[in-house]
Protein backbone atom coordinates (compact mmCIF):
# COMPACT_ATOMS: atom_id res chain seq x y z
CA UNK A 1 0.00 0.00 0.00
CA UNK A 2 1.12 3.59 -1.25
CA UNK A 3 0.09 7.45 0.25
CA UNK A 4 1.54 10.48 -0.88
CA UNK A 5 3.29 12.47 1.56
CA UNK A 6 2.89 16.36 1.66
CA UNK A 7 4.68 19.03 3.53
CA UNK A 8 3.02 19.84 7.22
CA UNK A 9 3.57 23.67 6.37
CA UNK A 10 2.75 23.76 2.92
CA UNK A 11 0.85 20.62 1.88
CA UNK A 12 2.86 20.34 -1.48
CA UNK A 13 3.11 17.04 -2.51
CA UNK A 14 6.36 15.61 -1.56
CA UNK A 15 7.23 11.64 -2.42
CA UNK A 16 5.24 8.49 -2.48
CA UNK A 17 5.70 6.73 0.93
CA UNK A 18 4.71 2.84 1.59
CA UNK A 19 2.54 1.97 4.41
CA UNK A 20 3.89 -0.50 6.75
CA UNK A 21 2.27 -3.65 7.75
CA UNK A 22 0.58 -3.32 11.65
CA UNK A 23 2.34 -6.17 13.30
CA UNK A 24 -0.18 -5.27 15.99
CA UNK A 25 -3.13 -5.57 13.97
CA UNK A 26 -2.72 -7.87 11.02
CA UNK A 27 -4.33 -6.54 7.72
CA UNK A 28 -4.23 -3.06 8.97
CA UNK A 29 -1.25 -0.76 7.57
CA UNK A 30 0.43 2.29 9.55
CA UNK A 31 -0.49 5.44 8.08
CA UNK A 32 2.56 8.16 7.63
CA UNK A 33 1.52 11.56 9.13
CA UNK A 34 1.20 13.73 6.51
CA UNK A 35 0.37 11.62 3.65
CA UNK A 36 -3.13 10.29 1.95
CA UNK A 37 -4.00 7.83 0.29
CA UNK A 38 -4.98 10.11 -2.35
CA UNK A 39 -2.63 10.37 -5.59
CA UNK A 40 -1.78 14.14 -6.49
CA UNK A 41 -2.32 15.64 -9.60
CA UNK A 42 0.14 16.05 -11.94
CA UNK A 43 2.03 19.29 -12.25
CA UNK A 44 3.42 21.35 -15.24
CA UNK A 45 7.04 24.10 -14.37
CA UNK A 46 5.39 26.40 -12.20
CA UNK A 47 2.83 24.62 -10.55
CA UNK A 48 2.61 22.32 -7.52
CA UNK A 49 0.10 19.91 -6.13
CA UNK A 50 -0.95 21.05 -2.76
CA UNK A 51 -2.85 18.98 -0.01
CA UNK A 52 -6.00 20.59 1.03
CA UNK A 53 -7.40 18.73 3.99
CA UNK A 54 -10.97 19.99 4.30
CA UNK A 55 -11.77 18.81 1.05
CA UNK A 56 -9.54 15.59 1.09
CA UNK A 57 -8.36 16.53 -2.22
CA UNK A 58 -5.18 17.54 -4.09
CA UNK A 59 -5.39 21.23 -6.00
CA UNK A 60 -2.42 22.78 -8.59
CA UNK A 61 -1.19 25.65 -7.45
CA UNK A 62 1.11 28.47 -8.69
CA UNK A 63 4.57 28.04 -7.95
CA UNK A 64 7.45 31.06 -8.39
CA UNK A 65 9.38 30.19 -5.13
CA UNK A 66 12.92 31.24 -5.56
CA UNK A 67 11.98 33.53 -8.60
CA UNK A 68 12.72 37.25 -8.95
CA UNK A 69 9.97 39.67 -9.39
CA UNK A 70 9.93 43.35 -9.62
CA UNK A 71 7.45 45.93 -8.31
CA UNK A 72 5.37 47.78 -10.99
CA UNK A 73 5.14 50.50 -8.92
CA UNK A 74 9.38 51.47 -7.79
CA UNK A 75 10.99 48.90 -9.48
CA UNK A 76 11.87 46.95 -6.32
CA UNK A 77 13.03 43.32 -6.26
CA UNK A 78 10.91 40.54 -4.35
CA UNK A 79 12.69 36.99 -4.15
CA UNK A 80 9.33 34.72 -4.20
CA UNK A 81 9.04 32.69 -1.07
CA UNK A 82 5.95 31.43 -0.82
CA UNK A 83 3.00 28.61 -3.13
CA UNK A 84 0.93 30.93 -4.98
CA UNK A 85 0.43 33.50 -7.93
CA UNK A 86 2.94 36.36 -8.61
CA UNK A 87 1.00 39.59 -7.01
CA UNK A 88 -0.49 41.52 -9.41
CA UNK A 89 1.55 44.67 -7.79
CA UNK A 90 4.71 42.81 -9.52
CA UNK A 91 6.49 41.59 -12.78
CA UNK A 92 8.72 38.87 -13.84
CA UNK A 93 10.15 41.53 -16.48
CA UNK A 94 13.09 42.91 -15.16
CA UNK A 95 13.35 46.80 -15.94
CA UNK A 96 15.95 47.73 -18.39
CA UNK A 97 17.18 50.42 -16.22
CA UNK A 98 16.09 53.31 -13.47
CA UNK A 99 14.26 55.26 -15.86
CA UNK A 100 11.71 52.45 -17.03
CA UNK A 101 7.97 52.88 -15.88
CA UNK A 102 5.65 50.34 -16.03
CA UNK A 103 2.40 50.63 -18.51
CA UNK A 104 -0.41 48.34 -17.38
CA UNK A 105 -1.66 49.00 -20.80
CA UNK A 106 1.10 47.26 -22.97
CA UNK A 107 2.04 44.90 -20.05
CA UNK A 108 5.81 46.49 -20.27
CA UNK A 109 8.15 48.58 -19.05
CA UNK A 110 8.44 51.92 -20.65
CA UNK A 111 11.27 54.08 -21.02
CA UNK A 112 11.01 57.56 -19.50
CA UNK A 113 13.33 59.38 -21.73
CA UNK A 114 12.22 62.74 -20.04
CA UNK A 115 13.22 61.63 -16.61
CA UNK A 116 16.52 60.36 -17.45
CA UNK A 117 17.09 63.76 -19.30
CA UNK A 118 16.16 65.22 -16.07
CA UNK A 119 18.69 63.71 -14.38
CA UNK A 120 21.41 63.64 -16.02
CA UNK A 121 20.96 67.27 -16.39
CA UNK A 122 20.87 67.21 -12.52
CA UNK A 123 24.10 65.42 -12.21
CA UNK A 124 26.03 67.49 -14.47
CA UNK A 125 24.65 71.35 -12.75
CA UNK A 126 26.10 69.72 -9.43
CA UNK A 127 29.32 68.89 -11.28
CA UNK A 128 29.17 72.20 -12.49
CA UNK A 129 28.28 73.36 -9.18
CA UNK A 130 30.89 71.96 -7.42
CA UNK A 131 33.69 72.88 -9.66
CA UNK A 132 32.72 76.57 -9.27
CA UNK A 133 33.54 76.07 -5.36
CA UNK A 134 36.54 74.42 -6.46
CA UNK A 135 37.66 77.16 -8.47
CA UNK A 136 36.79 79.79 -6.01
CA UNK A 137 40.02 78.57 -3.78
CA UNK A 138 41.77 79.33 -6.80
CA UNK A 139 41.11 82.66 -6.65
CA UNK A 140 42.30 83.45 -2.95
CA UNK A 141 45.01 85.94 -2.59
CA UNK A 142 46.87 83.35 -1.00
CA UNK A 143 46.61 80.44 -3.77
CA UNK A 144 49.92 80.36 -5.60
CA UNK A 145 48.47 81.31 -9.29
CA UNK A 146 49.63 83.81 -12.00
CA UNK A 147 47.59 86.70 -13.25
CA UNK A 148 47.34 85.14 -16.68
CA UNK A 149 46.17 81.68 -14.56
CA UNK A 150 43.72 83.94 -12.62
CA UNK A 151 42.17 85.02 -16.40
CA UNK A 152 42.05 81.46 -17.43
CA UNK A 153 40.42 80.37 -14.13
CA UNK A 154 37.84 83.47 -14.73
CA UNK A 155 37.30 81.97 -18.20
CA UNK A 156 37.06 78.57 -16.98
CA UNK A 157 34.32 79.48 -15.03
CA UNK A 158 32.33 81.30 -17.45
CA UNK A 159 32.27 78.33 -19.19
CA UNK A 160 30.70 76.69 -16.08
CA UNK A 161 28.26 79.11 -15.80
CA UNK A 162 27.13 79.44 -19.52
CA UNK A 163 23.54 78.37 -19.86
CA UNK A 164 24.49 78.25 -23.67
CA UNK A 165 26.35 75.03 -22.53
CA UNK A 166 22.64 73.11 -21.71
CA UNK A 167 22.58 73.80 -25.75
CA UNK A 168 25.14 71.85 -27.04
CA UNK A 169 24.44 68.22 -28.91
CA UNK A 170 26.14 66.35 -25.93
CA UNK A 171 24.78 68.06 -22.95
CA UNK A 172 23.84 66.74 -20.45
CA UNK A 173 26.47 63.88 -21.64
CA UNK A 174 30.21 64.74 -19.64
CA UNK A 175 31.67 65.30 -22.74
CA UNK A 176 30.69 68.90 -23.06
CA UNK A 177 32.07 69.52 -19.58
CA UNK A 178 34.95 71.94 -19.62
CA UNK A 179 38.44 71.37 -18.77
CA UNK A 180 40.84 72.90 -16.15
CA UNK A 181 43.25 75.18 -17.78
CA UNK A 182 46.43 74.24 -19.08
CA UNK A 183 49.46 74.88 -16.93
CA UNK A 184 47.49 76.34 -13.86
CA UNK A 185 47.72 74.30 -10.73
CA UNK A 186 44.25 72.98 -9.62
CA UNK A 187 43.29 72.74 -6.23
CA UNK A 188 43.01 70.02 -4.03
CA UNK A 189 39.42 68.73 -3.47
Amino acid sequence: MEHYHYDPETFEYLHPVPCQKNPARPGEYLIPPNSTARKPLSADDCMVAVYQPDIDNWTLEEDHRNKTVYSKADKSELKIETIGPIPDTHTELKPEDEFCNWDEASNQWIHDAEAEHTFKVEIERQWAMSELARSDRALTPDFPVTDEGRIKIMEYREKLRNPARSLSANFPDPSWRPQWPEGVKRPAV
